[in-house]
C-alpha cells in the first residue's frame, strides 16, 4: 500500500527522529515505539530495523480491523526473508 499525504509525512518525520536518537547514541537506552505511517508489514519491519522496540498500528488497525494483524505478520516475515537473503 503506497503511503500518501499525512501517513508519508509521519513516516518521514519518525524516521528523522530515529536517526536523531541514533546520532546521540540513545538507541537501546530508552524504549522506542515506532508509530506514524506504518501501513504494512514492510513498514513495521523497517521501524524495528531502525531501532524501535514496539510498533504501533493505530489508523491502519482502525481501518483494517483485527484481520490486519496476521496479514502484517506474514508481510513483515516475507519482507525480512527477502531482504536478509
Amino acid at each position: 500500500m503506497a503511503k500518501q499525504g499525512q501517513g508519508q509525512e509521519m513516516y518521514n518525520l519518525t524516521r528523522v527522529c530515529l536517526l536523531f536518537l541514533e546520532a546521540f547514541n540513545l538507541m537501546g537506552k530508552i524504549t522506542l515505539i515506532g508509530c506514524g505511517g506504518v501501513s504494512s508489514g514492510e513498514d513495521a519491519y523497517k521501524k524495528i530495523r531502525a531501532g524501535t522496540t514496539l510498533v504501533q498500528h493505530y489508523t491502519t488497525f482502525a481501518y483494517g480491523g483485527p484481520s490486519l494483524i496476521p496479514q502484517m505478520k506474514v508481510s513483515s516475515w516475507c519482507y525480512s526473508s527477502f531482504v536478509l537473503s
